[in-house]
């Protein structure tokens, strides 16, 4: 098992993100991390790849044209018994 930690500029590299992006979700404990002293915190290839799987987002599907029509009719159905 690889247990290689990585630097935070590392880190930013790795995910192309800028390195103030990384510290301070770092800092802030919104990221996996270890904390080896206050100044010094370091990140596994695990974590990294947690951080990856966070940052993921699927599209969303685009509605159908039966689930168009079908909600302009409610709306107008709605709007006609009022």
């Amino acid at each position: 098992m690889d247990h290689q930690m990585f630097t935070l500029p590392q880190v930013a590299e790795a995910l192309q993100l800028p390195y103030d992006v990384v510290r301070k979700a770092v800092y802030s404990g919104r990221w996996p991390h270890v904390e080896y002293s206050p100044r010094n915190r370091r990140m596994s290839q695990g974590d990294i790849d947690r951080v990856s799987e966070m940052l993921r987002h699927e599209p969303k599907k685009a509605p159908t044209t039966a689930t168009k029509r079908s909600r302009s009719a409610r709306i107008n159905s709605l709007l006609n018994s009022a």
